[in-house]
């Protein structure tokens, strides 16, 4: 009679501990949650923190890096999002969403092989899931202006699912109008201006600056020879003169180099942006 007493006992001892460890941690998470929807963000991050893994089961260590996570892709801390997105198991309902998302902050962070690699991991279950992740695969091609490569999942765009249709008619826009690009030398643009003052920034789309740098070298260069045909090398106006026309002509030069590489960077950044932006949509859309 003990002895089969004794298993039911312990059976139940167990499933009690069980059922009273996920009350408190279901607990622990909802107060999480009551935290974030007042705004009180430390504190949050703080409970989530401090909450006991030790005796957690599978399910429920999955659950809490995912809230991790989540709280901090909302708080756009993305080295910890991309961490504990990528600890939540592939038997996780979950894991799908997961990986997308830390795929997006690993190429938002620019780490673009990084987030192919975790994308080629997906396992997609239907045409829309393969669709999206063909998307975000372009989205990286773009990126990393591998032209050749964005085509060839170019290709598999349908054009057809509310999720992705805008996004992928974007992708082609920018496809377009970023490999039509000419990218401007800051060496021509420093050779031009050494040439004609001024002509470097306007090469760069800066014409305004271009001509705002070459009043003061016409005029300091002109000062320096009248000073020079009346004075020679020993007049002093010439030395004062000269030193402000060099000074004028030296940082016309760099300054043309400098704007181009500037104008440059600022026409790769505002088409990464766009792009992000356009991968991020669809994730939302899909996911939520």
């Amino acid at each position: 009679m003990i002895r089969t007493l004794l298993p039911c006992l312990l059976f139940l001892i167990i499933a009690k501990q069980s059922a009273a460890q996920t009350f408190s941690f279901s607990k622990e998470i909802s107060f999480v949650k009551y935290l974030q929807s007042k705004e009180q963000f430390a504190e949050a991050d703080f409970v989530l923190k401090n909450i006991d893994t030790l005796n957690l089961l599978p399910s429920q260590k999955d659950s809490l890096n995912y809230e991790i996570a989540w709280f901090a892709y909302t708080q756009k801390k993305l080295d910890s999002a991309i961490l504990f997105f990528q600890k939540i198991s592939p038997s996780d309902t979950r894991f799908l969403k997961a990986s997308f998302f830390a795929a997006y902050c690993l190429a938002f962070n620019r780490k673009t092989v990084e987030s192919e690699a975790v994308l080629n991991k997906v396992n997609t279950l239907d045409s829309l899931q393969t669709e999206l992740k063909t998307f975000q695969l372009a989205g990286l091609a773009l990126l990393n202006k591998d032209y050749k490569k964005y085509q060839t999942y170019q290709s598999s765009f349908s054009f057809s699912s509310y999720v992705l249709k805008q996004e992928e008619m974007n992708f082609n826009k920018y496809q377009g109008i970023m490999s039509a690009q000419k990218k401007k030398s800051p060496v021509v643009a420093g050779l031009l201006s050494a040439v004609i003052p001024g002509s470097g920034k306007w090469y760069a789309g800066k014409k305004k600056q271009g001509i705002a740098a070459f009043l003061p070298i016409l005029s300091s260069g002109l000062l320096t020879l009248e000073a020079y045909n009346r004075g020679g090398l020993r007049d002093a106006r010439f030395w004062l003169y000269g030193t402000i026309f060099s000074t004028f002509y030296i940082g016309n030069i760099w300054g043309s180099a400098v704007s181009v590489k500037i104008k440059n960077q600022e026409f790769n950044r505002m088409y990464e942006n766009k792009i992000l932006f356009d991968m991020h949509i669809p994730l939302r859309n899909f996911f939520n």
